[in-house]
């Protein structure tokens, strides 16, 4: 765990702050960091890779999961009466028939795991098209 005590890179620092305050260009940048990190091969590296290949909840799993390993962390709130942080987001490394890729997708639909899930759907399609894009423009 050493990799993780040192300071973060620039490409990790968000201007906007910590959750709830951050976008998908912030998430990116993250992700960035994150995918430098697992790609070091240590030890704990590989066990981070691990946890994010096998994620509980991955929109991007979902979605990309049968012709692509995906690496990534989900997350999601549900609006409250506390404020307006209904979220779905998702973000990662995917590795598939196209090529090895970052993707960061954030949206406002609400999300509860244990009960409110309508709302997958609308982010799998949008991670699908997404995959599409990005194999069509390779393509070319």
């Amino acid at each position: 765990m050493s990799g993780l005590r040192r300071r973060a890179s620039p490409q990790a620092l968000s201007v906007e702050g910590w959750y709830p305050f951050y976008g998908a260009r912030d998430l990116a940048k993250y992700w960035i960091a994150i995918n430098a990190y697992l790609e070091t091969g240590c030890e704990d590296a590989l066990s981070l890779k691990e946890l994010f290949g096998t994620t509980e909840i991955s929109f991007l799993r979902t979605a990309l999961g049968s012709h692509s390993e995906v690496y990534a962390k989900a997350g999601f709130e549900i609006d409250s009466e506390n404020g307006d942080l209904g979220a779905m987001n998702d973000a990662g490394i995917v590795s598939g028939p196209s090529g090895d890729y970052l993707i960061a997708v954030m949206s406002n639909a609400d999300y509860d795991s244990e009960w409110m899930t309508e709302n997958t759907e609308l982010m799998t399609n949008l991670i699908v098209a997404l995959d599409a894009a990005h194999a069509e423009y390779l393509a070319e």
